[in-house]
């Protein structure tokens, strides 16, 4: 018998959550921490209901062509359909107005590209940088072999992927 209360999950709206803070923008869109607003009420009919921190990815449809609103809309799918340790999980989506919102997990130790901005940071303050010597082995195997388990480890193929999300 099914659990009564998955006939009750809803997608999100704008309305579930707080939002906390700019963290970061693109082109056409702008990340946000937000954190899933919680009653006692609503945790007990909808499992989404938290309270927990999340961020969410506002995509100003409005300013994309008709090409670029598709490839949004695919990289939803795409994130929907991917689930692996090694990469940020995706929650939901849902529209609000013209913006495209995808829920994604918080990051709080940050992300992959946070870390190489310090690394990179650290290394040209560093006097190793100063005597021309290079980023050391091991912090570079250290993070190519968490790229690649990340890639090929739990990852559809890049066939399947390409196949599934193009024209």
């Amino acid at each position: 018998m099914s659990d009564p209360a998955s006939s009750l999950h809803r997608r999100s709206t704008r309305d579930d959550f707080e939002f906390l803070e700019r963290i970061g923008r693109g082109s056409s869109g702008v990340v946000f921490k937000v954190r899933r607003k919680c009653s006692l009420f609503s945790s007990f009919l909808d499992s989404k209901v938290d309270g927990q921190f999340y961020v969410v990815k506002q995509v100003d449809t409005g300013l994309l062509s008709p090409e670029e609103q598709e490839a949004a809309i695919n990289e939803v799918h795409m994130l929907a359909s991917l689930d692996s340790s090694y990469v940020v999980r995706y929650y939901d989506s849902f529209f609000d107005d013209e913006n495209l919102n995808i829920v994604m997990e918080w990051a709080q130790k940050g992300t992959l590209c946070d870390r190489f901005k310090v690394i990179g940071f650290v290394y040209l303050l560093s006097s190793q940088r100063q005597k021309g010597r290079l980023l050391p082995e091991e912090i570079v195997w250290k993070y190519f072999l968490q790229i690649s388990l990340g890639l090929f480890r739990e990852l559809p193929s890049a066939a399947d992927l390409h196949s599934r999300y193009s024209q």
